[in-house]
């Protein structure tokens, strides 16, 4: 009797085993997957859920915790001249004081800011109408690849019927993306404090 052929052939014509030419052509071809992937998205889930629970004064301690470890997992090391970071981006959650004051209040409760090519834009607009928009110019760091430096130049207040306000700059300083993917994108900056956005939904 004869025996069966072994797993990696094919049975050919008349009963001739010949071993499969097709073999592992599949696996060389496939797209190795990064084993950092599922760690990092665990983190990304984490850090939203950090972000969601009512403030506290351990709660900036647990963000920065999930933060360092996102750190090292990011994929854009040169996060500064990426393109990635070139869009309009939505805040999740900040530590500065001055855009929470607007939230606090129930004033705004959407922020924006747009990077494009040398220009930074900030939005705040007020929920009954009117905003409050801050512009200014923006370069990479030429040490540090995750560094954008910032200036603003204008700012203006916009109170619908009441009329609009030009205000003096209100300064300058650097932001560090420590972690940015297409999804997510993390600061920390000159003044200490945390930026966590994710692009605009529209984009």
């Amino acid at each position: 009797s004869s025996g069966s052929a072994p797993e990696n052939t094919i049975n050919g014509p008349f009963g001739i085993s010949f071993k499969n030419p097709f073999e592992g052509i599949g696996t060389a071809f496939a797209e190795p997957s990064d084993p950092n992937d599922k760690l990092r998205e665990n983190l990304k889930g984490e850090l939203l859920e950090c972000c969601g629970i009512a403030e506290s004064a351990e709660k900036r301690l647990q963000v920065e915790i999930v933060i360092e470890k996102l750190a090292q997992l990011s994929p854009t090391p040169e996060a500064a001249t990426s393109p990635l970071l070139q869009k309009e981006w939505n805040l999740i959650w900040t530590t500065e004081k001055e855009i929470n004051f607007f939230l606090e209040k129930g004033w705004a409760n959407e922020i924006s800011q747009t990077l494009e090519g040398s220009e930074l834009r900030n939005m705040i607009p007020f929920v009954k109408g009117g905003s409050l928009g801050v512009s200014g110019t923006i370069k990479p760091d030429t040490t540090n690849p995750l560094r954008t430096q910032f200036k603003f130049d204008t700012a203006k207040l916009d109170l619908a019927k009441w009329g609009s306000f030009n205000l003096p700059p209100v300064g300058e300083g650097w932001f560090d993306t420590v972690f940015l993917d297409e999804t997510l994108r993390v600061d920390q900056n000159s003044r200490n404090d945390i930026l966590i956005c994710e692009p605009m939904v529209n984009q």
